[in-house]
């Protein structure tokens, strides 16, 4: 079994997060696809930044977005992942 990159828990899949990690990467991509049609400057580092300063964030979301700004190599891909690529 493989673990979540967040947690401790199984995999979700293919996917590198469990279910509820996984989950909170997605709405997380929504959420930064939706920023930069509106604010095409806005990069991922910022955003995340951002999304950490909301109050009532849910742990899940703060979780991934914790572990993308302390991994650069994963902050590219999720900024890859929010053109599509």
């Amino acid at each position: 079994m493989e673990s979540c990159i967040c947690c401790n828990r199984e995999r979700e899949g293919t996917s590198e997060f469990c279910g509820s990690h996984r989950m909170a990467y997605e709405n997380l991509l929504k959420g930064f696809r939706a920023w930069r049609s509106a604010i095409p400057s806005m990069g991922a580092h910022e955003f995340l930044s951002k999304v950490l300063e909301v109050v009532g964030l849910g742990s899940w979301a703060a979780d991934v977005a914790k572990l993308l700004l302390s991994d650069g190599s994963l902050a590219e891909r999720f900024a890859d992942d929010a053109h599509g690529d």
